[in-house]
């Protein structure tokens, strides 16, 4: 059987077992190196590292006694403070010999340091044990005893003191300097071992990984590719068809494996897309270009969910129609003068559609019942001060009954001087001056070349009349 034939579980249980091993040889290898490097990492701090600290609390001890010696000179006769003093020295001089008996104790536990050099260091804390003591004695002792007594030479005697006492300082200082360097020096050979020894197996596990991982890809090198192989093929044909492209073909990575059960299903994915997609095509054609409203997708042709998004567009073409078909409706009626119409709202965001129809019509409505007032109130009533009010209406539609209103107020405009000249004559006012300040009192043009067209004509023949009238009268 072919390696592109095997189940996807067989390949990738193969590879993991291939890598698995691998990963373990490496990883028991790191274990051995770094629990080599853990016992030198407790070694130092158990032994070398552990003297070196030892040898400076002995050394900060020493350094207190000095201090006390130096505090003793300043108060001399002051019995009190100087047996005070007494007693922390005997304390740090104890303290210094315990710390001497544990660097000892550590030196002798210590099993990686070589036997001469474990001498050399035990005498060298012998020796500085001893400066130390001699220090108490000849140093400490000798300052007690002269402080206490304060006699009168004391000051050249503590002098003298000092001097002896740099003198002790300087071999327990060299003597402690010589062991600290020995812990240095063992602390830092130990590091720099320890540094090797982890560079070393770095190395061989470096070794040892680039051998695995070689093998691990000679091994499993056919393996991956025949699983990733036919799902990047698959992964491509899949990422062209959601880029719309469903021109793929993938027969190719047809096996008899997984990957080969998903190929064929894109593949007849692919093919119930291209048809949907050719069914639409197809509607688009019939229903925009050559108007046949009626032409549906065959809905029987697709099972299951497909089926249920050809009925779904089917459904959405039939409501579009309807919607399509009320408006044709409305204007229709709206175009026959019938503004008497029911408008039902439409669901979700198509309110709106219903909402600027029923605004059309009301606006429509409106204007009407507008119009056929102003016309009762002037052929009915002469009120040609009818007005309608404009604050009503926006846009064209306030323009619309601007424009009505003015038409009101062009044949309202030339009739009113006619009116007050008619009404001045009534009452004997033959006088034409006299009229025409009546009529710019009342807030009209008495001057009938003021206006325009038929109505200008009618003004200045009405004035030439009256003229002649009151011409003959008088």
């Amino acid at each position: 059987m072919k390696l592109r034939d095997w189940k996807v579980r067989t390949k990738v249980t193969t590879g993991f077992a291939v890598v698995t091993l691998i990963a373990a040889f490496i990883i028991f290898l790191s274990m051995i190196s770094a629990m080599y490097v853990r016992n030198n990492f407790m070694y130092l701090q158990q032994y070398p590292t552990e003297r070196y600290i030892t040898l400076g609390h002995f050394d900060a001890s020493f350094i207190e006694s000095r201090r006390i010696v130096t505090v003793m000179s300043f108060f001399a006769g002051d019995e009190a403070t100087i047996n005070a003093l007494w007693n922390e020295s005997l304390i740090l001089l104890e303290n210094t010999n315990r710390l001497m008996d544990v660097y000892r104790d550590n030196l002798r536990n210590d099993t990686r340091i070589t036997p001469e050099l474990r001498d050399d260091l035990i005498q060298m804390s012998y020796q500085t044990q001893q400066q130390r003591q001699r220090h108490f004695d000849e140093v400490v002792t000798v300052m007690y005893a002269t402080t206490m007594a304060n006699a009168e030479d004391a000051r050249e005697r503590i002098a003298a003191i000092f001097v002896h006492s740099g003198y002790v300082d300087g071999h327990v200082r060299g003597l402690l300097d010589h062991m600290t360097s020995a812990a240095r020096t063992t602390t830092y050979t130990m590091q720099y071992e320890t540094l090797n020894i982890a560079l070393n197996v770095r190395n061989m596990l470096l070794v040892l990984s680039v051998i695995g991982v070689v093998a691990a890809i000679v091994i499993s090198l056919k393996i991956a590719t025949a699983i990733t192989k036919p799902i990047e093929l698959v992964a491509a044909a899949m990422s062209e068809v959601a880029r719309g492209n469903l021109n793929v073909n993938v027969k190719s990575c047809i096996a008899r494996d997984e990957t080969g059960s998903l190929a064929q299903g894109l593949t007849d994915i692919v093919s119930i897309i291209t048809d949907i997609t050719d069914d639409l095509a197809s509607t688009h054609h019939i229903y925009n270009e050559l108007g046949n409203s009626k032409h549906r997708i065959d809905a029987a042709k697709y099972q299951n969910v497909f089926k249920k998004v050809v009925e779904s567009i089917n459904q959405l073409i039939e409501a579009e129609l309807d919607n399509i078909f009320g408006i044709i409706d409305v204007l229709n009626r709206i175009g026959k003068g019938d503004f008497n119409i029911r408008i039902d709202d439409l669901p979700g965001d198509f309110i709106f559609q219903s909402q600027a129809i029923r605004s059309v019509v009301t606006n429509l409505q409106n204007v009407s019942d507008e119009v056929q007032a102003m016309l009762k109130a002037i052929a009915n009533n002469g009120d040609l001060e009818f007005r309608i009010d404009t604050g009503k209406y926006d846009g064209e539609w306030h323009k619309i009954i601007v424009g009505l209103n003015r038409i009101s107020e062009a044949v309202n405009a030339p009739l009113q001087p006619m009116l007050i000249s008619l009404n001045e004559m009534k009452n004997g006012n033959m006088n034409i001056a006299s009229i025409d300040s009546k009529i710019i009192a009342a807030g009209y043009d008495a001057n009938g070349a003021n206006y325009e067209g038929i109505f200008g004509k009618m003004t200045l023949a009405f004035d030439e009349t009256l003229t002649l009238i009151t011409s003959r009268i008088q």
